[in-house]
């Protein structure tokens, strides 16, 4: 499976999760989400474009095993059963890399011709929270299960981790403000991979050769509004801001540094 959008399609589902607006009350659930965004083609890059989004999401809630989803962009969560502020939850998911040429609505982005395609690869992680409400702290880390390759290089196993705080506001009885604030730290591996350009590279390209080394990466902010027009329907709108940090903002293939991104959704719960 490949990253049609380099940066945006997985990006801005983990940063808009439309199915995590609402929560079933039963023990089952299954939500259908779908709606446009527009972003960079990918992280670093000037040119923005529109992505289709979609998603589908199932859970197990409110079992003695705790509580546990699956979804074709957020991947598994398994949340714990503890009491409590403290919260763990146990993940696997896909980072699904970067293709050279970048495919958009109006055809493909060519700038990183050359670089060669990162392969995806399936991840597995842990969140830990803590919960004080309106708000939640979260640190969550998540590794590559094989290591990867790039621009005929090791990169070992690609790993990134996500310190933050999150908030929930009901503005209504139907409106809710959900908004976020966090930093990513990444491994010499995922910096290399996403930012990093090879000899082999700098020879197949105008960019010169590059070696970032782990670091905090970005800073994001996010904020989004979901509307429950109906106990099954409801609308999503939200928009974001990051800044590239450190190495990865002085990467070669990096025009700017600072990006924003928007996204229109809907979604219905069965």
């Amino acid at each position: 499976m490949k990253n049609t959008l380099g940066y945006s399609a997985v990006t801005l589902l983990m940063l808009f999760p439309l199915q995590g607006f609402t929560q079933d009350d039963g023990e089952a659930s299954l939500k259908l989400s779908g709606g446009m965004a527009v972003a960079p083609v990918y992280q670093g890059a000037s040119s923005y474009s529109a992505v289709p989004l979609y998603d589908i999401q199932a859970g197990y809630d409110k079992s003695a095993w705790g509580d546990f989803s699956l979804g074709l962009i957020d991947g598994a969560r398994w949340q714990l059963p503890l009491s409590g502020p403290f919260g763990i939850a146990l993940l696997a998911g896909y980072d699904a890399g970067r293709d050279e040429e970048v495919k958009t609505l109006s055809g493909r982005n060519k700038r990183l011709k050359g670089m060669g395609d990162l392969d995806g690869a399936f991840e597995a992680g842990i969140e830990l929270s803590y919960k004080f409400d309106p708000f939640h702290a979260f640190v969550k880390g998540m590794q590559a299960t094989k290591a990867r390759r790039y621009g005929d290089e090791d990169l070992g196993h690609t790993a990134y981790v996500d310190l933050g705080v999150a908030a929930v506001y009901s503005l209504s009885e139907a409106l809710t403000l959900s908004s976020d604030l966090s930093t990513t730290w990444a491994n010499s591996g995922y910096q290399r991979g996403y930012f990093g350009v090879t000899q082999r590279q700098a020879q197949q390209t105008s960019f010169a050769a590059y070696r970032p080394g782990s670091g905090f990466k970005q800073v994001t902010l996010n904020g989004a509004l979901n509307y429950q027009w109906t106990p099954e329907i409801a609308f999503q709108a939200g928009a974001g801001i990051y800044t590239l940090l450190g190495d990865a903002a002085k990467s070669p293939i990096v025009e700017k540094k600072v990006a924003g991104v928007a996204f229109l959704g809907a979604s219905y719960s069965f």
